[in-house]
């Protein structure tokens, strides 16, 4: 029955479908023989996907004939985990069978085991804005990178840049699907508030670094220093630039340049003067401009002089560049009066004369017509006619008096 097996010339049966079928040798006379071939219906083919699989990875086979036993022709290639479980144990081919006991029919697949790609090297614990390039030993592959927002990487050349602080996947492929991977770290740079970057010699500012934990340094401490743990910055040498670096925990940091401007010299000129006078102040520093902190008690021009207006305090400023030098200047109030006004004296005779506030010395500028005691201020008549008498304070502010006549004797 050749719709069950055939046979060749040579003898050799092949089966075509299940059933019996006989097998018949004839000689030349004519005399012959007959052998009956069972066919034996095979399983069914095998299914399942992949069957290129990665060392150390496995891949699910099945047969729908029931009844049948698993083989690896290659088990150092490819082994039977469990029925219909392939796991790739090194690089290579192995023909995987499903055979049924009973007849030995048996149905078969190749799986094919690729290698997997090296270990990943290069840095994979970056600063977010910063770059570093991967490294694999197995070429032709390509990158990729789970989470972008926290880490990219070029498919080609596996340069990996921070983004955002975080934890992504990097992983490597070979063409026939073989992967390695690696966690890879982006940490925070830090941010530099506060402070100002352009100080004056001798004067301070404080920086502020966030996240908090971090160090500081200045790069030329002749120039300015700074607390390691405070931010506080401290210019020392003028007209020079320090580079101040604020450093996290983990490496990540951040710079800002200060720069340190020298002081104007230092003010110089009388800083006492009375209501109504005024005094000039200067500074070997040319260039600077001057201010009065309360110019109700003393105005300053461009020039520097100081004018008194009523008694009191006021803090004189030179800036120049935004630095500035500064004094106090003591404005002090005139008397308030002489009384009486306007008096007359005999010639020979005297008057008191009284000033405000007390505690003054009084002068004659006329001591021909009439003379006056330092300290009670009684004037003295001595010859007619008219003299002022000067009232003067402590501070040495003075107040003249209206005219005092002396009149003669009969």
């Amino acid at each position: 029955t050749p719709a069950v097996g055939t046979i060749s010339g040579s003898g050799d049966v092949t089966g075509i479908t299940a059933g019996t079928t006989d097998i018949t040798y004839a000689l030349a006379s004519g005399c012959y023989v007959t052998k009956t071939v069972t066919v034996n219906a095979g399983p069914n083919p095998i299914t399942g996907t992949p069957l290129g699989i990665c060392v150390g990875a496995s891949t699910f086979l099945s047969c729908t004939t029931p009844g049948g036993i698993w083989t690896s022709a290659s088990p150092t290639v490819a082994s039977i985990l469990s029925p219909g479980l392939i796991g790739g144990v090194s690089v290579g081919t192995a023909t995987i069978s499903y055979t049924i006991g009973a007849t030995g029919c048996a149905s078969t697949v190749v799986v094919t085991v690729n290698t997997l790609p090296g270990t990943i090297g290069g840095t994979l614990n970056v600063c977010a804005g910063q770059t570093s390039t991967l490294t694999n030993s197995s070429a032709g592959g390509t990158w990729s990178s789970a989470i972008p927002l926290v880490g990219t990487i070029d498919a080609t050349t596996g340069v990996f840049g921070g983004v955002a602080a975080g934890t992504t996947t990097i992983t490597y492929s070979l063409g026939t699907g073989c992967t390695v991977t690696a966690i890879a770290t982006v940490n925070a740079t830090p941010t530099i508030t506060g402070g100002s970057t352009n100080i004056c010699a001798g004067t301070t500012t404080t920086f502020t670094g966030s996240p908090t934990g971090g160090t500081w340094i200045s790069g030329t401490t002749t120039v300015a220093t700074i607390g390691v743990g405070t931010g506080l910055a401290t210019g020392v040498a003028p007209g020079g630039t320090t580079t101040i670096t604020y450093t996290l925990s983990s490496g990540c940091r951040n710079t800002t340049v200060l720069t340190v401007t020298p002081l104007p010299s230092v003010i110089t000129g009388t800083t006492s003067i009375c209501a109504g006078q005024t005094t000039t102040l200067s500074s070997a520093t040319t260039g600077g401009t001057w201010s009065s902190s309360n110019p109700a008690v003393g105005t300053i021009s461009t020039g520097g002089v100081v004018t008194g207006i009523t008694a009191g305090t006021t803090t004189i400023t030179y800036a120049v560049s935004g630095c500035s030098r500064t004094t106090v200047v003591l404005v002090n109030g005139l008397p308030t009066s002489i009384t009486p006004a306007g008096a007359q004296v005999c010639e020979g005779s005297t008057i008191t004369m009284t000033g405000a506030p007390s505690g003054g010395t009084w002068s004659a500028s006329c001591p021909t017509i009439g003379t006056i005691a330092t300290g009670s201020g009684t004037y003295a008549g001595i010859s007619a006619g008219t003299c002022n008498v000067t009232y003067t304070l402590a501070s040495g502010c003075s107040l003249v008096s209206s005219p005092i006549t002396v009149n003669p004797l009969p």
